[in-house]
């Protein structure tokens, strides 16, 4: 490739959209030409450079996805051998083929930008919007509360504690006096909500999509008990004369000794993962107890009933606090999993299920086709039925 610099410039105009037609010619015309090129992947990889903001991979690391590249590449082009593909038929395989040959190189780090890129729009007759804030209150009576339908102001009173709703998060002011028997409550967020939470004791909670937590309106005795099922992100208020635990499912138990921690605990996961930002905390699986330190996760497999305790990806595991989705290094189906639980809806595979490895972020903000776009890119068929995604692979 005697123009790379030019052919860097072209690239980058496609993925950002600015591309005149004559260039859009050009650039895929230059694909074609030198799809085995060494000097491409020199290209494709300085391009990646001036647009991710990313941290450094190495060497090794960068020319293994290289080899992904050129895969994705060869059969875009190659036909049985002696057949002349037309180039209406050629281009658009080849430009869709080029996207994903950037997508694979920067991740979907580049994915606001990658939204606009493709050339063939994905039919969706009915769109899903992204999670929003809500849940849903159950008092100890039984009587259910949507929160996200309520106003600001107290909603209910309950063993003389009020429960406040302040945009979009629920808290409980505890008298003087408070009442002999203590209620419990449950705050539960269905597909596609979320919500804040701040306890009797003042100790915050960010509870995920698909999740639930029940707690006394009150805390009273040696301890202060909760119980999770699903993600939680917690950031607890001091009282060493009062430990602060966390039940899951399976007899898993967070005994905190700190303050903020993440705890994932959805049933449809392999491990219930404990992962400490500050403080300390012991966490208790069956007969084995580990106890963290920060940027340290605990994980209880479910299957094999053993406790690991490992470095932690703090970016990765409050992503969904942040606002976003961290992709990396993760399957197919571990994806699908936490955008059922986002945009609220059923995955169905058709066939061999995609053996496909992601790399980057997105954010949880966009729509459903814009997902289903994304996915596209990498040869996986999609349609939606209602509010089930069926997946049929490449």
């Amino acid at each position: 490739m005697s123009d790379k610099e030019g052919f860097v410039a072209l690239l980058n105009k496609y993925v950002t959209g600015n591309i005149t037609a004559e260039e859009e010619k050009l650039f895929l015309s230059m694909v074609q030409e030198h799809a085995s090129d060494p000097a491409l992947e020199e290209a494709l990889w300085e391009s990646y450079q001036q647009s991710a903001d990313l941290e450094f991979w190495s060497d090794d690391y960068r020319k293994a996805f290289a080899g992904k590249i050129m895969q994705r590449i060869h059969p875009t082009i190659k036909e049985e051998k002696g057949t002349v593909i037309p180039m209406r038929r050629r281009f658009p395989r080849i430009a869709v083929a080029a996207a994903v040959l950037v997508l694979l190189a920067a991740g979907a780090y580049l994915w606001l930008q990658f939204r606009n890129v493709s050339r063939d729009p994905v039919a969706m007759h009915n769109d899903l919007p992204p999670g929003k804030d809500g849940a849903v209150l159950t008092l100890s009576d039984g009587r259910k509360m949507v929160l996200d339908s309520l106003r600001n102001g107290m909603v209910a009173k309950e063993s003389n504690a009020e429960i406040m709703l302040t945009d979009g998060k629920l808290s409980y002011t505890s008298s003087e006096q408070p009442a002999e028997e203590i209620a419990y409550n449950i705050m539960s967020t269905p597909k596609g909500r979320q919500f804040q939470l701040v306890l009797p004791d003042g100790s915050k909670v960010w509870l995920n999509a698909a999740s639930s937590i029940r707690y006394p309106v009150v805390f009273r005795g040696k301890q202060r008990m909760v119980e999770l099922e699903g993600e939680a992100y917690f950031e607890i208020a001091a009282d060493a004369k009062m430990p602060f635990k966390v039940k899951v499912n399976d007899g898993n138990e967070v005994e905190v000794l700190g303050t903020r921690f993440n705890v994932n605990a959805y049933y449809n996961e392999s491990n219930i993962s404990t992962t400490l930002l500050e403080g300390s905390v012991r966490v208790n699986a069956g007969t084995q107890s580990v106890i963290l330190k920060p940027r340290q996760q605990a994980r209880a497999d479910r299957e094999v009933q053993r406790l690991l305790r490992d470095d932690a990806d703090i970016n990765k595991v409050l992503a969904w606090k942040n606002g976003y989705f961290d992709f990396n290094n993760e399957g197919l189906q571990l994806m699908m999993r936490q955008l059922e639980r986002w945009y609220d809806i059923n995955v169905l595979y058709e066939g061999k299920i995609p053996d496909i490895v992601f790399q980057g972020k997105m954010d949880r903000n966009v729509q459903l086709s814009d997902v289903v776009r994304f996915l596209t890119m990498f040869g996986i068929k999609t349609r939606l039925e209602e509010r089930t995604l069926i997946i049929s692979g490449s």
